[in-house]
């Protein structure tokens, strides 16, 4: 096979915000060390500038957003995934393709490296047919776990984000898996980011001590808890919670926000590096994942953006990052998803003040979580995929 382009398929990529985005930046940088890569993602809001990464080709094609901006929802993914497939068909040699999901981009990234002789990696970030088992009926089930049986089984390699995703990769059919945690950008994550000004805080509405929830806010994150546990106990009466939020719950926080008395402040998304000097500042960063919803394994990578700036984490909820948390002395975990554990919690973080703890917890995650180790261990993982190929 001669020289040729790796290809990554995502409907997401940097600089956009997401766990997909950061990961799939890392491992296109890793790629480009050794051969050039592209990049086929969808065209961003007008609004957002682009990035360059050398050695990387961003190809972008108009799509579909939701109202929040996301390449997500019925309509939404299919105006990505059916000019992927033209995409991948009629563009020039490639040696392999790497796919995020959802299962309908996997889809179409098997049958066009079908018919162009070529292999594929999926990226499982999570278990569609899991998730779909907790919101949809019996028949839908049935179809997504058909579609995502279908995807994995066609992949040369299969990456999960941990042992619980590669687990259930393997139970759906999948073979040759590997399991590479999720990490974060500890470059853009990071103690170092300038301090926040009075001036700055005070046009947040932030009058002092506040903790901080830097992500989306749906119904699998159910991070409406913390806007409730804020009020729960009155040691709590004088930090705020801020939200740098968007997302399907934010209107029910919203509802709380306005009879608190400013103790909830609400603010859109904001750009990594600025959302890092919130999160720096923050007595704690605030982190969920409600119990049965399909999730209870995926990665909630909010929290190694936390660590990466230095600070604990307040986890309520299940998943992965409980037993990090409990073993590394990461934070503080809410033994039960009810809003009187999570305040109690809340409380527990705010009495820790030391500086060492910080420096500690930074380099806790830049030992383990860096996305930069994570990008070469899966770019390591797509070359091995592409020998084993050609030994087929």
């Amino acid at each position: 096979m001669p020289q040729s382009d790796y290809v990554l398929a995502t409907r997401i990529f940097a600089p956009e915000i997401g766990a997909a985005a950061f990961r799939l930046k890392a491992l296109a940088r890793a790629l480009a060390r050794t051969q050039s890569v592209r990049v086929m993602t969808g065209k961003l809001p007008a609004e957002v500038e682009d990035i360059e990464i050398p050695g990387v080709e961003i190809s972008r094609a108009a799509v579909k957003r939701d109202k929040e901006g996301f390449v997500r929802g019925l309509l939404e993914y299919p105006s990505f995934d059916i000019p992927l497939f033209f995409r991948l068909l009629f563009a020039r040699n490639f040696c392999i393709a790497i796919s995020e999901p959802p299962p309908t981009t996997g889809l179409i990234v098997r049958a066009a490296c079908a018919l162009r002789k070529r292999p594929y990696v999926y990226y499982a970030a999570d278990i569609w047919t899991d998730a779909a088992k907790t919101v949809a009926p019996d028949f839908v089930v049935s179809a997504v776990s058909w579609l995502e049986r279908l995807v994995l089984r066609g992949a040369t390699g299969i990456i999960a984000v941990n042992d619980g995703v590669a687990s259930r990769v393997k139970d759906l059919g999948g073979r040759n898996v590997v399991s590479i945690q999720n990490g974060t950008d500890t470059e853009v994550f990071s103690p170092d980011v300038p301090d926040l000004t009075q001036a700055e805080k005070a046009a947040m509405g932030i009058k002092g001590k506040y903790f901080v929830y830097a992500g989306t806010v749906s119904e699998i994150h159910a991070a409406v808890i913390f806007a409730r546990a804020i009020r729960e106990l009155p040691e709590l009466s004088d930090y705020q919670v801020l939200y740098l939020s968007q997302g399907r719950e934010l209107a029910e926080i919203e509802s709380i926000a306005e009879e608190s008395g400013g103790q909830i402040i609400i603010s859109p998304l904001l750009p990594a590096v600025e959302a890092a000097r919130w999160q720096k500042g923050a007595v704690a960063c605030l982190a969920s994942l409600k119990p049965n919803q399909g999730y209870d394994f995926a990665d909630a990578t909010k929290v190694y953006a936390a660590w990466a700036c230095g600070s604990p984490i307040v986890y309520a909820g299940i998943g992965p990052a409980v037993a990090e948390i409990q073993s590394n002395d990461l934070g503080e975990y809410a033994e039960e998803f009810t809003s009187t554990a999570v305040a109690e919690a809340m409380l527990r973080v705010s009495r820790l003040d030391n500086p060492k703890d910080r420096v500690r917890i930074r380099e806790w995650v830049v030992a383990n979580r860096s996305m930069s180790v994570t990008g070469v261990a899966a770019a390591e993982f797509v070359e091995s995929c592409v020998h084993r190929y050609k030994q087929t």
